[in-house]
């Protein structure tokens, strides 16, 4: 979605994924770094000298710390997404540890720092959240945007989905549909 929409803005991105996603990611407009092979805040210094406008880090943890290098002066941390760092290692002290840049809302050297939570937009700004929701579905509509589906998995498989997305091997949404069983008689 990110990609989506920076796309329609017109954007320069950059997208860390596996070699396998690179496709994908390009195909959106983005360059496409290795996470896996590179250090992605060697390839920005090298791609965006002056730092990066917005950094949006869905992975948390000890990679804020290397998402928040590739900002600049004016630059913007977005995280989200961090249920999967929390349920890594010691979250108690993850949490801490982020817990006073988060409050001061700003990296040490002046660059703003926000958190989404879908969930907690919801609750405490729903109106923000209603105008969010109401443009991205007037894109979806319009067509000029699309959810890409990797794959769709029968409920009953929804191991198999597990392991999917477990293993990174899913480029775009794995959707777990319901699919009624014939009676057997």
């Amino acid at each position: 979605m990110l990609l989506e929409l920076g796309r329609l803005a017109g954007l320069v991105m950059f997208g860390t994924v596996s070699p396998a996603k690179h496709s994908v990611v390009s195909a959106y407009g983005a360059v496409p770094i290795d996470y896996r092979t590179e250090d992605f805040v060697r390839v920005l210094e090298d791609q965006a000298p002056g730092g990066i406008d917005a950094v949006f880090d869905p992975i948390g943890g000890p990679n804020w710390e290397r998402s928040i290098r590739t900002l600049g002066a004016g630059g913007r941390f977005i995280g989200y997404g961090y249920t999967s760092a929390l349920g890594q290692g010691n979250s108690e002290e993850w949490v801490k540890e982020w817990s006073s840049p988060a409050a001061k809302r700003v990296t040490e050297n002046g660059q703003s720092i926000q958190l989404y939570s879908i969930t907690s937009w919801k609750k405490e700004r729903p109106d923000w959240f209603m105008e969010d929701a109401g443009q991205v579905l007037d894109l979806l509509r319009e067509g000029r945007i699309r959810p890409l589906i990797y794959r769709r998995i029968p409920l009953r498989e929804a191991a198999e989905a597990h392991r999917l997305l477990e293993g990174s091997q899913a480029a775009g949404k794995v959707v777990l549909v319901h699919v009624h069983d014939e009676v057997e008689e």
